[in-house]
Protein backbone atom coordinates (compact mmCIF):
# COMPACT_ATOMS: atom_id res chain seq x y z
CA UNK A 1 0.00 0.00 0.00
CA UNK A 2 1.64 3.69 -1.02
CA UNK A 3 0.24 6.61 1.35
CA UNK A 4 1.62 9.12 0.20
CA UNK A 5 3.12 10.31 -3.40
CA UNK A 6 6.36 9.58 -4.56
CA UNK A 7 9.17 11.00 -7.08
CA UNK A 8 11.33 8.13 -9.11
CA UNK A 9 13.93 9.42 -10.58
CA UNK A 10 16.11 7.27 -12.96
CA UNK A 11 19.71 6.98 -13.17
CA UNK A 12 20.02 9.98 -15.85
CA UNK A 13 17.72 12.70 -13.76
CA UNK A 14 14.25 11.83 -15.53
CA UNK A 15 11.10 11.92 -13.51
CA UNK A 16 9.35 8.25 -14.14
CA UNK A 17 5.96 7.52 -13.93
CA UNK A 18 4.68 4.16 -13.55
CA UNK A 19 2.26 3.75 -10.98
CA UNK A 20 -0.77 6.22 -10.38
CA UNK A 21 1.02 7.54 -7.14
CA UNK A 22 3.93 8.55 -9.15
CA UNK A 23 1.70 11.21 -11.04
CA UNK A 24 1.82 14.88 -10.87
CA UNK A 25 -1.66 15.60 -9.60
CA UNK A 26 -1.11 12.81 -6.81
CA UNK A 27 1.28 15.48 -5.05
CA UNK A 28 -1.07 18.59 -6.57
CA UNK A 29 -4.05 17.12 -4.87
CA UNK A 30 -1.91 15.58 -1.71
CA UNK A 31 -1.31 19.34 -1.19
CA UNK A 32 -5.23 20.28 -0.64
CA UNK A 33 -5.52 17.09 1.88
CA UNK A 34 -5.02 18.21 5.69
CA UNK A 35 -1.97 17.03 7.21
CA UNK A 36 -2.68 13.71 8.46
CA UNK A 37 -5.24 12.84 4.98
CA UNK A 38 -3.90 10.76 2.03
CA UNK A 39 -5.37 10.61 -1.34
CA UNK A 40 -7.21 7.06 -1.96
CA UNK A 41 -7.41 6.95 -6.11
CA UNK A 42 -10.07 4.67 -7.21
CA UNK A 43 -9.57 3.06 -10.36
CA UNK A 44 -12.88 1.49 -12.48
CA UNK A 45 -13.10 -0.65 -15.38
CA UNK A 46 -15.70 -2.41 -17.29
CA UNK A 47 -15.69 -5.76 -19.59
CA UNK A 48 -18.31 -7.21 -21.45
CA UNK A 49 -19.02 -11.26 -20.33
CA UNK A 50 -21.46 -13.53 -22.05
CA UNK A 51 -23.70 -15.44 -19.89
CA UNK A 52 -24.43 -18.37 -22.37
CA UNK A 53 -23.90 -21.03 -19.56
CA UNK A 54 -26.82 -19.45 -17.18
CA UNK A 55 -29.44 -17.85 -19.46
CA UNK A 56 -28.78 -17.71 -23.23
CA UNK A 57 -27.21 -15.57 -25.79
CA UNK A 58 -27.00 -12.76 -22.95
CA UNK A 59 -24.22 -10.82 -22.30
CA UNK A 60 -23.57 -7.98 -18.98
CA UNK A 61 -20.89 -5.42 -18.58
CA UNK A 62 -19.13 -5.95 -15.11
CA UNK A 63 -18.03 -3.19 -13.27
CA UNK A 64 -14.29 -3.59 -11.75
CA UNK A 65 -13.37 -1.26 -8.81
CA UNK A 66 -9.88 -0.99 -7.30
CA UNK A 67 -7.70 1.03 -4.85
CA UNK A 68 -4.61 3.08 -6.72
CA UNK A 69 -3.28 2.77 -4.10
CA UNK A 70 -2.01 -0.80 -4.26
CA UNK A 71 0.61 -1.45 -6.83
CA UNK A 72 -0.30 -2.39 -10.25
CA UNK A 73 2.19 -5.61 -9.40
CA UNK A 74 0.01 -6.72 -7.35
Amino acid sequence: MVFGPQRLINITGRIVYNEIHTADWWWETQDLMPRDGTVVGLLFASNKTHLTYFSGDKAAWLVNMSIGNISKDL
